[in-house]
């Protein structure tokens, strides 16, 4: 089941509040004894990529008698613990099995594989319970009842508030998350289907910065290669990055035309950037 990308309103009795996690989608089936695999969403199989989440889940699953299956997302965590962005989970992805030191993550040059967790957020069978055909606020409370207690902090449940998702929007915000899943808490699941039943709600980050300069362009580009990119500190103007992708030919024309008559010969920013180009300054 996907969500629809759409706005919605943020207290709404009708609706339940997660967090958007940015990492792996992952169906969980975790048989008889324990026996584990991991699907993606377009059915591949991730069990051998992830080894510590399957021997967590058959530790916990061991005394399972019938099949549970589960959805969820697989996350990296940072150095607190805490689910971490998706380009920290990318050393994975084309890992057939970490421990065997074989695949990308395993040659020189390439950083660390990051520490993961499956956070699970929906259950769809557990033994002959089809939970698909139940609403979204009895399988939240199979799960909690089922999953809650699995004793290992690779394996969770995803935060859930009912009715008024303001503070967890505002904590997305502070926090830098993707966005919210704003789910209808009577939905029903439908496999493989986008549907209006769960939407996702992004964040967008904003921030104003100062033009500071250009760089030179390279190759066949026209005009100017990137802006230079300043924010104020007090009185001092502190260059914080570079942009130079998104822009049409005519668009570079306009801003080389704006900026080209302010070029000044001393660089306005505290601490001078480090350019691939020659740099003007303005």
């Amino acid at each position: 089941m996907l969500a629809s990308l759409a706005d919605a309103p943020l207290d709404d009795p009708h609706l339940v509040y997660e967090p958007k996690y940015d990492g792996i989608r992952a169906i969980v089936e975790i048989g008889p004894g324990g026996a584990v695999r991991l699907w993606s969403r377009l059915g591949n199989e991730k069990t051998n990529q992830f080894p510590e989440i399957v021997t967590a889940l058959q530790k916990w699953g061991r005394r399972r008698k019938e099949l549970l299956v589960l959805d969820g997302e697989i996350v990296a965590l940072d150095d607190k613990g805490e689910p971490s962005g998706f380009q920290n989970l990318q050393g994975r992805i084309h890992v057939l099995d970490p421990t065997s030191g074989k695949g990308r993550a395993a040659e020189k040059g390439v950083r660390p594989l990051f520490a993961v967790a499956l956070i699970a957020f929906d259950i769809l069978r557990d033994g002959r319970i089809d939970y698909r055909t139940r609403p979204l606020t009895e399988r939240r409370a199979a799960l909690e009842r089922i999953f809650a207690r699995t004793g290992s902090p690779l394996l969770r449940i995803s935060r859930q508030v009912r009715g008024d998702g303001r503070a967890l929007h505002d904590e997305a915000l502070a926090r830098g998350w993707e966005g919210l899943i704003a789910k209808h808490a009577d939905s029903l699941y439908k496999s493989g289907k986008r549907t209006p039943d769960w939407k996702k709600l992004k964040i967008v980050q904003e921030q104003e910065f100062v033009v500071g300069g250009w760089t030179d362009p390279r190759h066949a580009r026209s005009y100017f290669g990137a802006l230079l990119l300043g924010v104020y500190d007090n009185d001092d103007l502190v260059y914080v990055g570079h942009t130079g992708t998104g822009f049409t030919e005519k668009e570079l024309a306009r801003v080389m035309a704006l900026v080209a008559p302010l070029e000044i010969k001393a660089c306005p920013f505290r601490n001078r950037p480090k350019t691939n180009e020659r740099p003007h300054w303005v």
